[in-house]
């Protein structure tokens, strides 16, 4: 669309949380799952979804919300049940909030940037380089008015369940 775009996008922190190589009846405690696993990378896009709404709903000039999923959320990996799970809960977070802010103006879409060299020696291991994993974030980010909402998408593109 050709709509103007929103006083504020929000995109919530790219922060991701891994319980090393676990299957899932060997994981940790609960307090090391509830908080390195789920606390950041779904109860941390959750409230930073939350307060965001909250802004941009009080500014009344509609937004973006952006969640950062995985290819996990899309096919699961073993060895590491708690992260698929988590990133599974933010593409159901990201569906369940589109809906509720559609009101608002505010579209809200997870992006999987795919396995990206965040890390030294990421490109050596076949991972994207950063700014080809960002490409799709900073696209949702800058959407129209009438764009897509509640997408999970990689490269611009829909990811099907």
């Amino acid at each position: 669309g050709t709509s103007a775009r929103p006083a504020l996008e929000f995109v919530n922190p790219l922060a991701t949380a891994v319980v090393g190589d676990y299957a899932v009846y060997e994981m940790p405690d609960r307090k090391t799952l509830r908080y390195a696993v789920l606390g950041v990378n779904l109860r941390g896009v959750f409230f930073g979804t939350k307060h965001g709404a909250r802004h941009m709903i009080a500014q009344g000039n509609g937004g973006r919300i952006v969640n950062i999923a995985s290819q996990a959320a899309k096919t699961g990996f073993a060895f590491a049940s708690a992260y698929t799970a988590s990133k599974h809960g933010v593409v159901g977070l990201t569906r369940s909030a589109a809906l509720e802010l559609a009101e608002h103006k505010i579209t809200v879409n997870a992006v999987c940037p795919g396995f990206t060299a965040t890390f030294d020696g990421g490109e050596a291991m076949g991972a994207r380089p950063v700014d080809e994993g960002a490409e799709s974030i900073l696209w949702a980010a800058r959407i129209a008015n009438d764009g897509p909402t509640g997408g999970f998408f990689r490269d611009r593109t829909p990811l099907p369940w």
